[in-house]
């Protein structure tokens, strides 16, 4: 799955960025603890190291706000307690966990939790999860589910609708670095629907969160073909088992690419691009393309010059001398001072 590009013209939604990466040892973390200080009083239990090396982007959507932090994990226990000492009456889903390998995989396997905060009320929670997607949630968004979402515990069971909304908070991680302004009403709008049906809510808000499903799905799909493209058992049968959805569903969700032979055959190509163009990468053209499913190489030059508009060879020889093929850009961001309190008080309808 790529990335959405934002559409010439529109305005990015750049982040606000935190980081304690230039702020002495000593001092970092009561920076970031007064940064985060409207959400919760937080306070280190035992520290065992100085510093408390932190990153933070966080988006304004408007009536939620979205954040991304990557903190110190075992070492660096923290103790989140909050006394109502502010007007903050937000709901925030926290999902938490050990690192991954990136942006695009943020938490390692299986060490994902759910929780829920309802900062109207009094909490006390310890953690060292160096991994965090959160989202702040205007309490006036959800006027007609607002019991059901109170009744949400702290520590979220593990059920198949709360792995879809865990799903979805890395689906949105994964592509807030390509939205723009102009996506905030359908972007809000997806998430409300998914947690309103999450909720318990009735069966029109079940229907308008299927958008937002979808993309989880198609998340889930992604995860699991990238770990199998070297396998000769990927087929669509084989998603449907490992994903849990029936054939039909699966052709759905791909139907706007082709389907989802045609994805698994883009990214099997994309994954030889990879190998072709690394100066360190061994093996004959051949043998990488029998690696990725293609034990014909006339028809892997053929469906390689398709995808990219040269032939395998010229992607190598392109490697060999240098040349960059896809660069990459920083994400433009604001670093900054603004603290996270005043960006919360100002969620509204």
């Amino acid at each position: 799955m790529t990335r959405l590009a934002v559409p010439a013209g529109a305005e990015r939604l750049a982040p606000l960025r935190f980081s304690t990466e230039n702020i002495p040892g000593r001092d970092q973390f009561e920076a970031w603890r007064c940064f985060v200080g409207a959400t919760a009083e937080v306070t280190q239990v035992r520290p065992e190291r100085v510093g408390f090396p932190t990153r933070m982007d966080v988006w304004d959507l408007g009536s939620m706000a979205f954040v991304r932090a990557t903190l110190p994990g075992p070492g660096f226990r923290r103790r989140y307690r909050n006394l109502r000492r502010d007007p903050l009456d937000h709901w925030c889903l926290l999902l938490t966990g050990c690192p991954g390998t990136g942006a695009e995989e943020p938490f390692a396997p299986g060490s994902r939790h759910l929780r829920m905060r309802h900062l109207g009320r009094s909490f006390d929670q310890d953690s060292d999860d160096s991994s965090m997607l959160l989202v702040y949630i205007c309490r006036d968004l959800f006027t007609r589910e607002a019991g059901a979402l109170d009744a949400i515990p702290g520590h979220v069971p593990d059920t198949a609708f709360s792995g879809i909304v865990s799903d979805y908070l890395v689906a949105l991680s994964r592509h807030m670095g390509g939205l723009s302004r102009d996506d905030l009403p359908g972007l809000v709008g997806s998430t409300r629907a998914l947690l309103a049906a999450w909720a318990g809510a009735d069966g029109d808000a079940r229907e308008a969160a299927g958008g937002a499903i979808d993309l989880t799905l198609r998340e889930r799909v992604r995860a699991h073909v990238a770990g199998q493209l070297m396998s000769p058992g990927l087929t669509p049968e084989s998603i449907c088992r490992a994903v849990g959805v029936s054939r039909s569903r699966l052709y759905r969700l791909f139907e706007d690419i082709g389907g989802v032979a045609a994805y698994i055959r883009s990214q099997r190509l994309r994954a030889a691009m990879g190998r072709l163009r690394d100066p360190l990468a061994r093996g004959a053209v051949s043998v990488i393309a029998a690696d990725y499913g293609f034990p014909d190489p006339s028809s892997f030059a053929r469906a390689f010059r398709r995808e990219f508009g040269m032939s395998p060879s010229d992607a190598r020889e392109a490697a060999l001398a240098g040349q960059v093929l896809e660069p990459r850009t920083p994400t433009p961001g604001l670093d900054g001072a603004a603290d996270l309190g005043g960006l919360l008080r100002a969620l509204r309808l």
